[in-house]
């Protein structure tokens, strides 16, 4: 499971919807400028809402690309599926 980008505002959540047990893991870059926290958090606050399994975690990009996290976007999704597929849930 990949999750790009963020939920819009006008994106349909469902409470308890088809997808609410997925675990949905997001990264934030903290300097990002395009998507920027004082607005991505409502859509996962509404995920969470609606009884989603939401990880989010505010990463700084060590190379300092701000919303182009090229280096290290890797290192992040690789974090996020080790956790998805070990037994033991890390999260």
């Amino acid at each position: 499971v990949g999750v790009v980008g963020h939920v819009l505002g006008c994106t349909p959540v469902e409470p308890g919807g088809p997808q609410a047990q997925t675990p949905l893991h997001f990264f934030h870059e903290p300097e990002d400028s395009m998507m920027r926290w004082d607005w991505v958090q409502h859509g996962e606050r509404r995920l969470r809402e609606a009884g989603y399994t939401v990880y989010a975690r505010h990463c700084r990009d060590p190379e300092g690309n701000g919303h182009f996290v090229d280096g290290i976007e890797g290192t992040w999704v690789r974090s996020a599926l080790r956790s998805i597929c070990s037994p033991k849930r890390v999260c």
